[in-house]
């Protein structure tokens, strides 16, 4: 017997019932069928024995009418009739097609200790299997469930990757405005201190000129007003003329004589005007 046989006709839980009702149904319709159902006298089911089995009675009837089980059972016939049975209803279940006896292939056949051993031990392995279908399944559904949490994580990867691209983008034109400002901010540090200088030297010139109005003020108390700016502005002009003095006397030691030179020259084109 195969596992699927012993599971469906040794054991007899509900759920196998079914299906060992069927196999002798079938059982019974390919015998009914080989000897004719008006010829079936009975057919009986024993299920309180080692193995299930079933006893078929008919009356052997010859196709010309005789009753002979001489003519009807011979050895061929019941060898051909096991090759049948197997083919229409025995593979369907499981059942293993017996040797035939002259082939040299005799199969022994099992004890029944052995073969309440063999049923546990397949019964074992029938569990163990499912066990393992059980745990494959798991395996399945977790390999699933990782599959799509690492597709998850790919589409997250992707979109990390681009945000980190757009944040590099505006990284480079951020440092980019920071180093043009920066620059600006120099350009206008420049322009700030050389305000700061300019607004010196005029805080310096007021603080003169306002020492050289005190001073007239102090010397010419009955001048006005008026007087007083015009005195304060011809100060202020011969204080940078002195201060031009100062810068071409630097720079440029000649240039008292080459002025004296221009007055005498300009004193001569004068007279010659007058004498013409």
């Amino acid at each position: 017997f195969t596992e699927d046989y012993i599971g469906g006709l040794s054991d007899s839980p509900p759920m196998q019932a079914d299906r060992s009702r069927q196999f002798f149904q079938d059982a019974y319709d390919f015998l009914a069928e080989r000897y004719g159902r008006e010829n079936v006298i009975s057919a009986t089911v024993h299920l309180d024995e080692a193995t299930p089995h079933m006893h078929f009675n008919f009356v052997p009837v010859t196709p010309d009418g005789r009753l002979s089980a001489k003519d009807v059972l011979t050895k061929q016939s019941l060898t051909e009739q096991q090759t049948a049975f197997h083919e229409a209803v025995g593979a369907k279940y499981g059942l293993q097609r017996g040797e035939p006896k002259g082939s040299g292939k005799r199969r022994q056949h099992m004890e029944t200790a052995e073969y309440k051993a063999y049923a546990a031990e397949l019964a074992e392995a029938r569990q163990r299997a499912e066990t393992a279908q059980r745990a494959t399944q798991a395996l399945d559904s977790r390999v699933h469930v990782l599959q799509g949490d690492v597709k998850a994580l790919e589409g997250q990867r992707e979109r990390l990757s681009a945000d980190l691209a757009e944040t590099s983008q505006r990284a480079g034109e951020a440092h980019l405005r920071a180093a043009q400002e920066q620059g600006a901010v120099k350009a206008l540090e420049s322009r700030r201190d050389a305000l700061r200088d300019e607004v010196g030297g005029l805080q310096r010139e007021v603080a003169v000129l306002e020492q050289n109005r005190d001073k007239l003020l102090a010397q010419s108390p009955g001048w006005s007003l008026a007087e007083v700016k015009k005195q304060v502005e011809i100060d202020r002009k011969l204080s940078r003329l002195e201060q031009l003095e100062r810068f071409l006397d630097a720079h440029f030691p000649r240039w008292r004589d080459l002025f004296q030179t221009f007055q005498r020259q300009q004193g001569k084109s004068r007279d010659t005007g007058r004498d013409r």
